[in-house]
């Protein structure tokens, strides 16, 4: 049985905060440690009669890729991201760090140059 608070919490983002449509695509982006809400935003896209999308990702992943990639990594747009911001009318961004200072040994350029993407 999901948290109340969770599941009220979904429904004033999809019903009020997005106002996403029948027939349209919602893209969620969160990583594990929001999964109750992730699942609780599914339902109430569903519920809208709209198609829910979730990218999802893990603790560590961000340290991970900022660790090793290299200038053309962080240059580059993901396919993949770009497709999503074409099909997806309503994108939400779920910010849940597991670990708040996961990227304070990473050069902030390198995060400057990936943001820029």
């Amino acid at each position: 049985m999901p948290d109340p608070r969770v599941s009220r919490l979904a429904k004033v983002i999809v019903r009020y905060s997005t106002s996403v449509k029948p027939g349209e695509r919602g893209l969620i982006r969160a990583s594990s440690v929001s999964a109750p809400l992730v699942l609780e935003l599914e339902c109430e896209i569903l519920a809208a009669g709209a198609f829910p999308v979730s990218r999802i990702s893990v603790p560590g992943q961000a340290y991970n890729f900022y660790r090793n990639a290299r200038d053309a990594h962080l240059r580059d747009v993901s396919p993949l991201a770009r497709y999503d911001a074409k099909i997806c009318k309503v994108a939400i961004s779920i910010l849940d760090d597991s670990n708040t200072r996961e990227l304070t040994s990473i050069h902030p350029e390198k995060v400057a140059l990936r943001r820029k993407s």
